[in-house]
């Protein structure tokens, strides 16, 4: 007897494209397509981070929890998120080149003198919803 089964997943995938480009008739052909790397996500599993925040992140408000972290993987670029920090939602955006990078979190920092240089965290990432959740690890 068969089984089916449903498994909901996020993926990411870094190609890498080469183009000809004709501009004397206008035309454009992909001359190869290469898959450089995947990282493929189960919807119950959780991406998890933990990161110390430095005082550079907080002055000018960042969030960098770095590019081989498992959640700075998973963040796009150049979009915008949630963060939700014991439910608050905050709107930011992410870094367009340097991923892993959250801006424009000045004034969530002002709010939280809590989170100050030195102050461990933990972020998970839900890929699905776009939403970046902030929990003080204790």
């Amino acid at each position: 007897m068969l089984a089916t089964v449903k498994v909901t997943a996020s993926a990411i995938l870094e190609l890498e494209f080469v183009f000809n480009i004709d501009p004397e008739n206008k035309e454009v052909s992909i001359d190869s397509v290469r898959l450089k790397s995947a990282r493929v996500h189960e919807k119950d599993e959780d991406i998890i981070t933990k990161h110390t925040l430095t005082e550079t992140q907080v002055k000018f408000g960042i969030l960098t929890l770095g590019a081989k972290s498992s959640v700075g993987r998973m963040l796009p670029l150049g979009e915008e998120i949630t963060i939700d920090y014991y439910g608050e939602k905050i709107p930011a955006k992410t870094h367009r080149t340097v991923r892993g990078r959250i801006d424009g979190l000045t004034k969530f920092y002002s709010r939280h003198p809590e989170l100050m240089p030195d102050t461990n965290i933990v972020a998970v990432y839900d890929a699905e919803e776009n939403v970046l959740k902030i929990r003080r690890e204790e």
